[in-house]
């Protein structure tokens, strides 16, 4: 029954994304591979529409695509998609699809290829990982699935063989395991695989005061045996794939483990099994026992128990048997779930870990979700996450203008993080690219410390209204051009507003952003978006000054025939490029017949009134 309604949710998602418009089949398909990235593969609207492999996701749809819908790069693994709306699927579809792939990894590509398959291409050549995804909403049938099943082994042994040292996956997904890819990708263990039970054999061990944490030194062929149990969900929970052997890591983990097995206690920290509980421990009287764990997850140490794993079933039955070494094993009874997340963030350390995942990890968006609730709206940290009907919000009506009727009141934490790092920060060069703004990104900790991070959820809020305004209702997603420079365009907006606040003395000349700004800056913005009508027409300045920037001759020769690069590097970096823009900025205004300087002083009265009192 509740896997049927995890399908019916999904379906009606589906049904949402593709729409009632009267589309051909193929705008059906492209629909369809839109939400697989979105909602499946937690792909932001901008990261979609980069159409850059780097920078984003590559869209490859089309003739000669040898079954590559889409592809992207994360954490050195590049995925390779193919998505099929209903009835464009069937088991010939899925074996071509196969063959395909096969082919273009192992034989390379064809002269007719398209552009973008060379990038595919050349990208399985240069990353450690390749995970192969065919998506569907139909449903496979049972006797289908045991076909298809036996030749995603076949083609992964191959590309493996051909590959040697590469980490290769590929996963089918049909209307009825998405929900379980899903649940995967969230680290949560999925409903079939909780309450499983799992016999442990411990060498040595101590239980803490409380009873709920077992620290145990445990051979490493006893955690190759019970891995190889339930390999398949054992690391539901750890936010890292298995990284494979070309990771510096690993190989020193292979290393020690061939070389030196007694070392292994000594070099290596350890794996941490959170738990639903564990239980029935017998002592062997040498300082040994036996133990049965429910639900056991490795929220630490994925790598070095995949490595272990990986030589001891490539062993002989004799050098199973022979093989010497102990590693440090905590088991941590968490019956509520309640520490997994933060056993996971904090002990995720031997390998840097950068992704979106992380976004979940982070106690500051949950914090940020409960105050955009009392702004009248629900913020997303992951794009899997359920919003029930009852919990849904209907928006703020101070600020409902900024938004057509097909906006939900719901928003997501890429995009709030990029609109954020644009406007506020004045870094739209960096918010091009979601891994510098995650978790672990090289600007992460600028965005999110405890020094210089805003609590107040309207910081976030306002630059994201002005990236939708600026697609939707201004109608920039239409305009090839407009829409790239859609981060551009919310920065020249709060570069306008640090300069009307600068010609009122409100703020210093040597203040150079809004995260700078004193803290009153967030009530002067607010008074300018509670007023629609300047609002408005600050918001048709910036589109001029947008228009007018990029005509600019200095500007036209930095850009030449290469937008792309100069909106990730001149367009914060290049110090001729700041000034024309200030230039524009400083001169539009000045020229501007729509609203002057005393209409923005008068908005602002109020707030600056109030804030002076204080």
């Amino acid at each position: 029954m509740e896997e049927n309604m995890s399908i019916d949710y999904i379906e009606k998602q589906i049904s949402e994304a593709i729409g009632n418009d009267s589309i051909t089949s193929v705008e059906k398909g492209q629909r369809f591979l839109r939400w697989t990235l979105s909602y499946i593969f937690d792909k932001s609207d901008s990261e979609i529409e980069e159409n850059d492999l780097n920078y984003g996701v590559l869209i490859c749809d089309g003739p000669n695509d040898s079954g590559v819908d889409a592809a992207f790069i994360e954490n050195d693994t590049i995925s390779i998609i193919q998505s099929k709306y209903l009835n464009s699927n069937s088991y010939e579809a899925i074996a071509g699809f196969l063959y395909k792939i096969k082919t273009i990894i192992i034989d390379g590509i064809s002269k007719e290829s398209r552009g973008c398959l060379k990038d595919v291409y050349n990208a399985t050549l240069d990353m450690e990982g390749i995970d192969i995804y065919y998506v569907t909403n139909d449903s496979i049938m049972e006797n289908d699935w045991k076909v298809i099943s036996k030749q995603v082994k076949e083609v992964e042994k191959a590309i493996k063989d051909n590959t040697q040292t590469k980490r290769v996956k590929i996963r089918i997904l049909d209307i009825n395991n998405i929900e379980d890819f899903i649940d995967e990708s969230r680290s949560i263990v999925p409903k079939k695989f909780q309450g499983t039970q799992m016999k442990l054999i411990l060498e040595k061990y101590f239980e803490n005061k409380e009873n709920n944490t077992i620290i145990a030194e445990v051979s490493l062929k006893s955690l190759a045996s019970f891995i190889k149990n339930k390999e398949n969900y054992l690391f539901y929970s750890n936010i890292r794939n298995f990284l494979g052997k070309r990771n510096k890591v690993n190989k020193e983990i292979e290393r020690t483990y061939n070389e030196d097995p007694k070392k292994f206690w000594f070099y290596n920290n350890g794996i941490t099994i959170v738990c639903d509980r564990y239980y029935d421990i017998k002592d062997f009287g040498n300082s040994g026992a036996s133990m049965m764990i429910e639900t056991p997850q490795i929220v630490n140490g994925c790598q070095t128990s995949s490595t272990i794993y990986s030589l001891w079933k490539n062993q002989s039955k004799e050098e199973r048997i022979n093989q010497e070494g102990t590693i440090l094993v905590k088991i941590i009874e968490d019956i509520n779930s309640t520490k997994r997340k933060k056993i996971t963030k904090y002990t995720n350390s031997q390998t840097a870990v950068t992704g979106k995942d992380f976004f979940a990890l982070e106690e500051f968006h949950y914090k940020l979700q409960k105050d955009f609730l009392k702004l009248g709206y629900n913020y997303i940290i992951q794009r899997k996450d359920r919003i029930e009907k009852k919990d849904r919000k209907k928006g703020n009506k101070k600020y409902s203008y900024l938004f057509d009727k097909k906006f939900n009141n719901a928003f997501f934490a890429k995009d709030i993080v990029q609109a954020f790092t644009a406007g506020i920060h004045f870094k739209p060069a960096k918010a091009k690219s979601i891994s510098n703004l995650v978790p672990g990104g090289s600007y992460y900790d600028k965005l999110f410390n405890d020094q210089t991070t805003p609590q107040d959820a309207r910081y976030y809020f306002f630059p994201y209204a002005i990236m939708y305004y600026s697609k939707n209702i201004m109608n920039h997603s239409k305009n090839d051009k407009l829409k790239s420079v859609n981060l551009l365009f919310i920065n020249i907006y709060f570069k306008i507003l640090l300069f009307l606040f600068q010609r009122l003395d409100l703020v210093t000349e040597d203040i150079v952003d809004i995260i700078h700004c004193d803290k009153d800056v967030i009530e002067w913005i607010d008074s300018i978006f509670k007023n629609q009508s300047l609002n408005k027409k600050i918001l048709e300045l910036t589109e001029e000054i947008t228009k007018i920037f990029l005509k600019d001759t200095m500007i036209k020769r930095k850009i030449g025939d290469n937008l792309p690069k100069f909106l990730k590097s001149n367009v914060e970096n290049d110090a001729e490029v700041i000034a024309v823009l200030n230039d524009k900025i400083r001169e539009e205004i000045e020229d501007c017949d729509e609203f002057n300087i005393y209409d923005i002083k008068a908005c602002l009265e109020t707030s600056i009134e109030e804030s002076s009192e204080v």
